[in-house]
């Protein structure tokens, strides 16, 4: 079974919706798939899979094949984001 982390990305209501990284599905690859949910959706204590969530409800969805590099890049570039997001007053607040 293929490494995987779904995040529900709540915090601007406007541009929710989930991420899901999955190891595996092409050899050699790292997939990356979005999906963008309503603004109208209450994502609260949700997740991709729920039943409360109907097909009206998902706007758009990307999926991606990154090489090891480029998904390396794409953490560490993560990871520097939301270090300086940490840094800004009010950090956190809209939750995450």
């Amino acid at each position: 079974m293929a490494d995987r982390i779904r995040v529900r990305c709540d915090a601007v209501k406007y541009r929710q919706g989930f991420v899901e990284v999955i190891g595996r599905i092409h050899p050699g690859l790292v997939n990356l798939e979005t999906w963008q949910i309503s603004a109208e959706t209450d994502l609260s204590g949700l997740d991709i899979k729920s039943d409360r969530l109907t097909d009206a409800d998902f706007v758009a969805n990307t999926e991606l094949e990154l090489t090891p590099s480029q998904a390396r890049s794409l953490a560490a570039a993560l990871v520097a984001a939301a270090e300086a997001a940490n840094a800004e007053p009010h950090a956190g607040s809209a939750g995450g």
